[in-house]
């Protein structure tokens, strides 16, 4: 029933955009699985709502992780303008809490934020943790790739010997 309502106010066009953006900011509506659709309905609307970046930005810090990962999964339909999420989802990644911190790498890597993939790889917080191996691997793939990628990776894999080397 959910499905179908959600369809009915895409199918309105720009008139049901205000009705799904109200429904993708209700948290009342948290663990009912209709809130991360609605934002997928609004990311590919065409046209897309003129505060769309600002609702996909909200939705980057909610507290419910199908939302958060929708939220990163539309930013990059949304093109240059979802730049704006880089502080937000290298913060969602340096987060020990974070579930699937993978989901906002990849968000990284399709923006082309190679500087705070690097910035993340020789960041000594992440050391030691699980998510390093996937910063390593967004980090490899970022296009453009970073000039000093190489020296990036050595200088970083030098600091975590060292550290794993002092008392």
């Amino acid at each position: 029933a959910a499905s179908e309502f959600l369809g009915a106010l895409r199918a309105l066009g720009e008139a049901g955009a205000p009705a799904l953006i109200q429904i993708v900011r209700d948290d009342a509506l948290s663990g009912r699985r209709v809130r991360a659709p609605a934002l997928q309905m609004l990311c590919v609307a065409k046209p897309r709502p003129k505060n769309l970046v600002t609702v996909v930005l909200a939705c980057l810090e909610d507290t419910e992780l199908d939302l958060r990962e929708q939220a990163a999964s539309d930013l990059r339909i949304l093109g240059a303008e979802a730049k704006q999420a880089t502080p937000i989802l290298a913060r969602l990644v340096k987060d020990p809490n974070t579930e699937k911190p993978e989901t906002y790498l990849q968000a990284l890597r399709l923006l082309g934020e190679a500087s705070t993939l690097a910035q993340l790889w020789k960041d000594p917080a992440l050391s030691g943790r699980r998510v390093r191996t996937a910063v390593l691997r967004e980090l490899c793939q970022v296009q453009p790739r970073p000039k000093d990628l190489i020296a990036t990776l050595l200088e970083a894999g030098a600091r975590v010997r060292l550290a794993a080397t002092l008392p």
